[in-house]
C-alpha cells in the first residue's frame, strides 16, 4: 500500500467534509475538493477492487494498516464518523462522482438530522448508493439458556465449546476459499458460552484446560475466546461487551491465514525474513475483519493489538505516544500468551500451568498489565481445572475448581492413592487442611503431570 497516497486520500476527505459544511452547495471550493479526493480514490481503486477505512479508538485504519499520525491530526473527523456511529467504509471499484458526492452530503449533515432521516446507512441506500457501504454493527440476539444441573450443565458447556470449534472452522474454510465470510455461527456459539460462563465458569475453563493438547489451531482459537470472557465476566463487563469480546478473541488470529502453513509448522527457529511474515499477520487478521459483515469494531482492535505488549513493544510497531492499548486487547494477549504456552506446538513442547504462570509474572509490567495479569492468575489459579497433580504425599489428584483465596489450593480429587493405585470413585480433599500438632498443610501440591503418562482419561473426571 501507499501510505502517503493513503494518508493524501484521508486527509482530502476530511477536508471536503469540512468544507460542505462551511461553504453554500455548489461553491468552487466544494467541488475542487470534491474533484480532487475522488481522482485519489480512483487512483487507489484502480489495483484493488474495494478499499476499505475503519475507525477503532481514536485511529484511522487504511486497509489493515494504522495511520497513527493522521488520526491523531485529524480528530474532528475521527470525532465526526463516530459520532454519526460510522465504523466502517468501504468503496468498491466503479464508484461514480455522485455516489461520491452523496457520502460527503452524509458526512457533513447534522447529526439530528441524520438521525431523523434514518441514519447514515438508510439515507445512502435511499440515494442509490451502490458502491460505498458503510458500517454499523448490529448487537446479536442473546440466547436464552434453561436452567440445568449436573451432568447436563457439563454436557452443555461441551456442546458450546464443540459449536466455537465447528464455527471457527467454518470462518477458515470461508477465508481459504475466499467465500463471504459469515459471522453469525461464531456469534452464535460465543452468545451460549458467555452465558454459560455468567452461570458457572468452571465446566468451560475445565474443557479449555483439557482440549490445549490437540488439534491446536482450532482449540486455541476456542480456549483464547474463553479465557478471555472469563476475565472481563470477573471485571463485571456486560453481557454485550462479552459477547463482542469473546468474537474478537476467537478471531486474534485470522491473519495467520496468510503465512506459509510450513513457515507456520517449522520446528526450528524462524529466520528473520519468516519472522518478519509472521509478523503481518495482525494487520492482515484486521484487513480481513474490515471486509467482514457483522463484526464488532473491538474485533478490529483486538487482531491488530494482541502481539503489542504492555509497554507497547512488540509488533505492529506503534508510537511510544499512541497513548495504552485497548482493555481487549490486553485481556486477549494475556489468554493468547498462557494457552500458546500449555499446548504442544511444532517449535515448542507445551510448559506446565506452574511453570507458565511463573513466566508469565516475571514478564508482568513488561509484556502484560499487572492488575488485570493478577486477576488472572487468581481466576484460573496456579493449576486451572482440567490439571492432573502429583501431592507431597505421592497421590495424584484432578483439579476440579479453583479456590481464589489461595490458587496454589485448588479444590481436588484423589484419583490414585499413595500406592499407585486408580481410586474408583475419587475422593475429595481439603488442601487446606492443616496438622493439627505442626500446623503444617496435611498435603500441597508437588507439580502437575501429565495424565496419558500416568493412563488417566481426562474425560473420565469432568
Amino acid at each position: 500500500m501507499d501510505e502517503r497516497l493513503a494518508e493524501d486520500f484521508i486527509t482530502y476527505l476530511s477536508n471536503a467534509t469540512r468544507n460542505k459544511t462551511i461553504y453554500p452547495s455548489g461553491h468552487p471550493i466544494i467541488v475542487r475538493s470534491l474533484m480532487r479526493t475522488f481522482q485519489i480514490l480512483e487512483n487507489l481503486l484502480e489495483e484493488k477492487n474495494e478499499i476499505n477505512i475503519a475507525l477503532i479508538g481514536d485511529e484511522l485504519i487504511f486497509e489493515g494498516t494504522a495511520l497513527h499520525e493522521i488520526s491523531a491530526a485529524l480528530y474532528g473527523f475521527t470525532r465526526g464518523l463516530r459520532q454519526r456511529e460510522i465504523e466502517k467504509i468501504t468503496f468498491l471499484k466503479g464508484i461514480k462522482s455522485e455516489e461520491f458526492s452523496g457520502l460527503i452530503d452524509i458526512l457533513s449533515m447534522a447529526q439530528e438530522k441524520l438521525k431523523n432521516s434514518g441514519g447514515p446507512i438508510k439515507v445512502l441506500d435511499s440515494r442509490g448508493v451502490k458502491n460505498i457501504t458503510l458500517g454499523k454493527i448490529g448487537a446479536p440476539k442473546e440466547v436464552q439458556l434453561e436452567p440445568v444441573r449436573g451432568e447436563e450443565f457439563k454436557a452443555q458447556a461441551k456442546q458450546y465449546y464443540r459449536d466455537a470449534v465447528d464455527a471457527i472452522k467454518r470462518i477458515v474454510e470461508d477465508i481459504r476459499f475466499k467465500k463471504t465470510i459469515n459471522i453469525e455461527k461464531a456469534r452464535f456459539a460465543i452468545n451460549s458460552m458467555v452465558a454459560s460462563i455468567q452461570r458457572n465458569r468452571t465446566p468451560l475453563v475445565t474443557l479449555a484446560s483439557l482440549k490445549a493438547h490437540d488439534e491446536y489451531t482450532f482449540s486455541h482459537a476456542v480456549n483464547v475466546a474463553v479465557l478471555t470472557i472469563v476475565q472481563g465476566e470477573a471485571l463485571g463487563l456486560d453481557r454485550q461487551t462479552l459477547n463482542d469480546l469473546g468474537v474478537a478473541a476467537l478471531l486474534h488470529d485470522m491473519g495467520k491465514l496468510n503465512v506459509p502453513e510450513e513457515i507456520l509448522k517449522k520446528p526450528g527457529k524462524l529466520t528473520s525474513e519468516e519472522f518478519d511474515l509472521i509478523k503481518l499477520h495482525p494487520a492482515d487478521g484486521a484487513k480481513i475483519l474490515m471486509k467482514t459483515a457483522g463484526i464488532s469494531k473491538l474485533a478490529y482492535v483486538v487482531t491488530f493489538e494482541h502481539h503489542i505488549k504492555y509497554d507497547l513493544s512488540g509488533y505492529p510497531v506503534v508510537s511510544r505516544e499512541k497513548g495504552g492499548l485497548n482493555l481487549g486487547s490486553m485481556l486477549v494477549r494475556i489468554a493468547d500468551t498462557y494457552d500458546a504456552m500449555r499446548s504442544n506446538r511444532s517449535y515448542a513442547k507445551e510448559v506446565p500451568p506452574e511453570k507458565t504462570i511463573k513466566e508469565m509474572e516475571e514478564s508482568s509490567g513488561r509484556e502484560f498489565e499487572p492488575v488485570l495479569l493478577r486477576k488472572f492468575i487468581r481466576l484460573i489459579g496456579i493449576y486451572p481445572p482440567g490439571t492432573f497433580v502429583r501431592l507431597d504425599t505421592n497421590e495424584i489428584g484432578f483439579v476440579f475448581q479453583t479456590n481464589p483465596a489461595d490458587p496454589y489450593r485448588p479444590r481436588t480429587r484423589i484419583v490414585i492413592d499413595s500406592n499407585g493405585s486408580k481410586i474408583e470413585t475419587p475422593q475429595e480433599i481439603d488442601l487446606e487442611e492443616k496438622v493439627p500438632e505442626t500446623g503444617n498443610f496435611r498435603r500441597s501440591i508437588k507439580e502437575s503431570v501429565d495424565p496419558e503418562q500416568l493412563g488417566l482419561v481426562p474425560d473420565e473426571y469432568l
